[in-house]
């Protein structure tokens, strides 16, 4: 199974300046189209989803996107919260399926146990991308200590290792990836 990810930024869905009196609005859609990609001949047992990565800062953004007729053509809908309030929201009010992080920086949002026990109990996955600890150092002590988190909060349960990879160079295969993260 692979997944193709589209990541959505509620900082490219910002208000744009007012328009002068008379101008048309533009009602364009915030969420894009997902990408059609065809079988390819000899992988007809390859499963291709489309991803949608959410990356948001407050809840009012979330209600623009889950009215657009595109949201509903993904298969998978991931969330990156960069607030607390935003992390309260998912927990409590958002469905979704993967929960992520950034690992470029670190992330300080107040992180307990309650929190991850609620994503759980509502059928979200945690995601720990292995792409980014390969490119930098930085990024991968981020990385090993989300993953701490994650291990002593639940125990890993739900917990996706993904490749977030953004170039064929940082893909590894299956034992390399183990190997890393032992």
């Amino acid at each position: 199974t692979v997944a193709i990810n589209q990541t959505l930024d509620s900082a490219d869905l910002e208000q744009k300046k007012k328009k002068k009196k008379g101008e048309p609005r533009e009602a364009s859609d915030p969420v894009p189209d997902p990408y059609t990609v065809t079988t390819v001949s000899g992988c007809e047992d390859l499963k291709i989803l489309n991803r949608l990565t959410i990356v948001f800062p407050n809840q009012e953004i979330i209600h623009k996107i889950i009215k657009s007729p595109n949201y509903k053509k993904y298969h998978i809908v991931a969330v990156q919260p960069t607030t607390m309030p935003a992390t309260l929201f998912v927990c409590s009010n958002f469905d979704g399926d993967i929960f992520c992080f950034n690992p470029e920086n670190k992330n300080y949002l107040k992180r307990n146990r309650k929190i991850y026990k609620q994503l759980i109990d509502r059928g979200y996955h945690l995601e720990i991308p292995y792409s980014p600890a390969i490119e930098d150092s930085t990024k991968r002590k981020n990385i090993i200590h989300t993953a701490h988190l994650y291990h002593t909060f639940v125990r890993s349960r739900n917990i996706i290792i993904s490749s977030s990879a953004t170039s064929p160079a940082l893909i590894r295969g299956p034992y390399d990836i183990i190997n890393l993260y032992m």
